[in-house]
């Protein structure tokens, strides 16, 4: 959605030590990450991501969260926490639907674009 919607450049990987490496030798303006990483935890990369000169805002998204997992990710400074489940496509849909109305689209790619 990010690469089509608003020309993002996107970053993807599927283990806690290739996300950690991307995330120290990378420049972003926006993280999103899941609460269960094959090797480690979300939440543990958040504190790394935390830890750098200039963090980007992160986005925690989890289908295996809950209240405790969400307040330990706001303590540690996530910018938003979204619980994936079958309504994602809906959601998707009411946030293009917000975005005609809004200018949320456009500050969206500022910030994945800010860093670049």
């Amino acid at each position: 959605m990010l690469e089509l919607d608003f020309g993002a450049e996107v970053v993807i990987t599927y283990e806690y030590e290739s996300a950690s490496e991307a995330i120290s030798t990378g420049d972003f303006g926006l993280v999103t990450i899941d609460y269960q990483i094959p090797g480690g935890s979300g939440l543990d990369l958040i504190g790394e991501i935390r830890g750098l000169e200039e963090p980007p805002p992160v986005i925690m998204v989890t289908g295996h969260g809950d209240e405790s997992i969400a307040s330990e990710a706001f303590q540690k400074g996530v910018a938003g926490y979204v619980v994936k489940d079958g309504r994602a496509p809906a959601h998707g849909e009411r946030a293009r639907a917000a975005g005609d109305q809004f200018p949320v689209g456009q500050y969206d790619y500022e910030i994945c674009n800010r860093r670049k």
